[in-house]
């Protein structure tokens, strides 16, 4: 009978730039979907159960939020 055997390596945790990268990433990931939303047609935002204020509203957050 033969005993295998597991090793886990451990993963450094990312560096300050790379969550940096990340971070700034997922601001414009997050500006492009707020423009997105807001160029969405009433009937379009009806479809997927948001008014036209609450598109203008969620596109005027700040892209940090």
């Amino acid at each position: 009978m033969t005993t295998m055997l597991h090793l886990e390596i451990a993963r450094p945790s990312p560096s300050l730039l790379a969550r940096a990268a990340d971070r700034l990433f997922a601001m414009v990931e997050r500006h492009r979907q707020r423009v997105a939303l807001q160029s969405l047609s009433d009937q379009a935002l009806s479809d997927i159960g948001i008014s036209r204020a609450d598109a203008e509203h969620e596109a005027t957050r700040p892209f940090w939020r």
